[in-house]
């Protein structure tokens, strides 16, 4: 029989439980935090210095990316290593005048782009 005061078997069972349960999970927590936690860091050294490396990395990626200079527009001319707006501009404004790019000569022809420009920017563009 339950008493008023008291609490039912059931109840004293479900509290035994829930404790039970309560009790495994901080555990297992407390376990998987120590796991966590003692993991030696890795550490990655490099020989040498990297950083021409990660540059070569890094410039060729992005000549991967070549940009059609007769298709592109402006600001995605800009978006070239080396070319600001201006010559972007003066890349865009030979193009609507003399029509298509054909190579890398024609480039020579635009104020601003020399040998030392051309060799720059070239990796970047396709015709």
């Amino acid at each position: 029989m339950i008493s008023q005061g008291g609490k039912g078997v059931e109840q004293k069972r479900y509290e035994h439980m829930l404790l039970i349960f309560l009790s495994v999970i901080l555990v297992l927590g407390g376990w998987m935090l120590y796991v966590r936690e003692s993991r030696p860091l890795r550490i990655i050294t490099v020989k040498g210095n990297a950083i021409p490396a990660l540059l070569r990395l890094k410039e060729e990626a992005e000549s991967r990316r070549k940009i059609n200079i007769n298709t592109a527009g402006q600001e995605e001319i800009k978006s070239i290593p080396g070319i600001g707006e201006a010559l972007a501009e003066r890349i865009k404004k030979y193009r609507d005048i003399n029509g298509k790019i054909l190579d890398e000569h024609d480039l020579l022809k635009i104020k601003g782009i020399g040998e030392k420009k051309l060799d720059d920017i070239i990796k970047y563009l396709e015709f």
